[in-house]
């Protein structure tokens, strides 16, 4: 392979610090997407590549290469997801009245890695292929919260007392008896649904809650599980997504143990990779800890199952093999989310970031690996 351009090949090589096989494949893509003359136009990018501007253009053949591929790629599963829609639309109204949300948590213990940017980004995507989505903000930081508010003019601090998750902890932690309604709770951004937290609760943030106010007895453990069963949430949306704090309470426990799945942001590092893998067995000792009957497994269901650990802010789209390799028993996103500004400025505005003049981004692909990995999980795929 490549026979005629090995000298160039180990050229652009070694004045990048990229492995051979590396620009190889980006060759390779490259001829892929191209009817016409693909060796001169192989050629073309050689020379590029080895001008004085060869950084510049690696970037960009690697970003309109991935953007082109990724396009491809949608447009494939879009078909596979109009055709499957078509073929099960006379079961529509049964599978309605069955309907259980898949209920994701997506957390890190390391702080900036991009979960809460993930969770809305990945809803965004699912709600522009018509799936109901909620939110639920479990950071006493309430980020996701103002993210939303954001869309919708409203104010963190003008949310009334009882209607955030702050009231429904604190209520049901004081009076087990009580019934909460979801409402008032429930707020909405015109395209997701979202349970907000409160950073000036009068009961006060999620973590003051946790602390003064709760045991990590099984009717604490409970509370979350109760209210969105109660309320019947889990047959009102296709998708709940649980955005969780890089810490380890009751809160976080409580969304564990009701999650049907998790995913993992991180950035591709040594110490990001220890993390996740302690992460992981968190997750696994809580589910052991506490649903060691029949009756908590009944009440709970299953241990939530890794969904995939999902790459972030990465600034040169070459993924690091090392660490991926760090991650080699668990799945790994094919998906790489990139360092862009317009990500982190469009998720400030309540907006899909749009590359190329079209709704597809990192994140739109990741949702639609999401929902493979999820089939595949199930045993749904054909």
């Amino acid at each position: 392979m490549h026979q005629n351009n090995n000298a160039s090949i180990r050229k652009i090589s070694e004045n990048l610090n990229i492995a051979p096989e590396v620009i190889g494949k980006v060759i390779d893509a490259f001829e892929a997407l191209v009817n016409n003359d693909p060796k001169s136009i192989k050629n073309k990018i050689l020379r590029q590549m080895c001008s004085k501007e060869y950084k510049d253009a690696m970037f960009a053949i690697l970003d309109d290469i991935s953007y082109k591929l990724a396009l491809q790629g949608i447009d494939t599963v879009r078909s596979k997801i109009k055709n499957e829609n078509k073929a099960s639309s006379e079961q529509d109204t049964a599978e309605a009245k069955n309907r259980t949300a898949n209920k994701i948590l997506i957390g890190n213990y390391k702080g900036g890695v991009g979960k809460t940017t993930s969770t809305y980004q990945i809803a965004l995507a699912l709600s522009a292929e018509g799936k109901k989505v909620l939110l639920v903000d479990l950071d006493p930081q309430s980020s996701l919260t103002e993210i939303c508010f954001t869309v919708s003019n409203e104010m963190l601090g003008e949310l009334p007392d009882k209607e955030s998750l702050n009231h429904i902890l604190y209520s049901q932690a004081t009076d087990s008896s009580s019934v909460i309604k979801a409402d008032n709770i429930i707020k909405s951004t015109g395209k997701l649904d979202f349970i907000p937290s409160d950073l000036y609760s009068c009961y006060g943030g999620l973590d003051t809650i946790a602390i003064d106010y709760m045991n990590n007895s099984m009717d604490k453990l409970l509370i979350i599980r109760n209210f969105m069963e109660n309320n019947e949430l889990n047959k009102q949306y296709d998708y709940i997504f649980f955005d969780s704090p890089p810490s380890d309470n009751i809160i976080t426990r409580m969304a564990f143990l009701y999650c049907d799945y998790y995913i993992i942001p991180t950035k591709f590092d040594r110490l990001s990779a220890r993390g996740v893998k302690h992460y992981i067995k968190t997750i696994q000792k809580v589910y052991e800890k506490y649903c060691t009957d029949n009756n908590a497994k009944k009440m709970f269901g299953s241990e939530p199952r890794l969904i995939g650990i999902l790459e972030t802010m990465n600034k040169s789209i070459i993924r690091s093999d090392p660490f991926k390799f760090a991650f080699e028993d668990h799945y790994v996103f094919k998906t790489i989310v990139r360092h862009h500004v317009r990500i982190a400025e469009a998720t400030g505005r309540g907006e899909s970031p749009d590359y190329h003049g079209s709704k597809d981004n990192d994140y739109y692909l990741c949702m639609l690996e999401m929902i493979e990995r999820i089939n595949k999980l199930e045993g749904r795929n054909k």
